[in-house]
């Protein structure tokens, strides 16, 4: 269970996008009918192109060779490296890193917070006795690891006339890869492409309302399709991801973007319990390093307001498709 972070308080805001899955849908049907309500009711809706994502695991190996006690091969199951590559007019790809031997920057945070605590009280201590020999702090001031539980890089802005994720194709081929095919399985110290990856295929569509010229609304469904592996060629429901493009973020605890979805589905649906909203609250962001670090020496401080970006929609996916067994 993740630590709450020392040092600050809860943001004044919530994304202004909402995500939403709806796993037993028949995907065609589905889209089509939100496709259909998105350009009824004189919202104007529009068309902006295809979407694609392609979510692709990997697994680094634990201590699993001959010269790893039983206790390391118990502690160190190995890590996981997830690929999320947005596929459209301007390709991005976000990395994660999952290593569950690291620790949890909550933790970390904690351990620091609890540290310059305890050398101000010895310091205050150390004043009011009048200026005697120094109070020592038995405690020793954690280290810094050298990464945490979850790493995040991102690459972005590239087009079919500049396509930089060439380079990375390259680089996760012959460096994390280990060279080739063949290398893949019995390399040590290679990433391992797990046999199963996701693809979510569909549509991009802007809505103003009341038939306005200017879109307040963004939607991306499409439907989730397992690539690989013993399910490989089935389809898992849809995915629904609203935002609402006027603002940035919304009051905390805001409905708004979520009714707006609700909206789109069918009433017997949400009904019967078949939608799945999906969250990435701020413990989430920290942990990932999508949100900065707290100051320890605030109490007072507040979570800044934060914008929902790409590399939110593909923490989501991996965490959302992580619990359904999916990655």
């Amino acid at each position: 269970m993740q630590q709450p972070r020392p040092g600050a308080t809860p943001s004044s805001s919530s994304p202004a996008t909402v995500l939403a899955r709806w796993p037993s849908a028949n995907a065609q049907t589905a889209i089509a009918l939100i496709v259909r309500r998105l350009g009824g009711s004189g919202s104007s809706g529009t068309t902006n192109g295809r979407r694609a994502v392609q979510i692709r695991p990997f697994r680094f190996p634990g201590k699993q060779g001959l010269g790893a006690s039983a206790s390391e091969k118990r502690k160190d199951t190995g890590r996981n490296l997830f690929v999320v590559r947005e596929l459209s007019a301007a390709e991005h790809m976000t990395v994660f890193v999952e290593d569950p031997t690291a620790p949890l920057r909550s933790t970390v945070a904690a351990a620091a917070a609890a540290f310059t605590a305890a050398k101000g009280k010895a310091k205050l201590e150390d004043g009011a006795e009048g200026g005697g020999d120094e109070i020592q702090v038995e405690e020793v001031e954690p280290q810094k690891p050298p990464h945490m539980r979850w790493s995040c890089c991102t690459l972005g802005g590239f087009t079919q006339w500049s396509p930089l994720a060439t380079p990375f194709d390259a680089f996760l081929q012959r460096v994390l890869l280990g060279g080739g095919p063949a290398a893949n399985s019995s390399s040590v110290g290679s990433w391992i492409p797990r046999s199963t990856a996701i693809s979510i295929e569909g549509w991009v569509i802007t809505s103003g309302s009341q038939g306005g010229p200017i879109s307040d609304w963004e939607v991306r469904v499409g439907q989730v399709n397992i690539k690989g592996g013993a399910a490989g060629g089935t389809t898992k429901g849809v995915l629904i991801e609203a935002t609402y493009l006027p603002v940035p973020y919304l009051p905390p605890g805001s409905t708004f973007v979520k009714d707006y979805i609700t909206s789109l589905i069918p009433p017997q649906a949400v009904a019967a319990g078949e939608i799945q909203w999906v969250s990435l609250d701020e413990e989430s962001c920290f942990e990932a390093g999508l949100l900065p670090h707290p100051d320890p020496a605030d109490p007072d401080q507040r979570t800044p307001e934060w914008e929902w970006t790409e590399k939110h929609s593909a923490l989501a996916y991996v965490q959302m498709f992580q619990k359904e067994g999916l990655l």
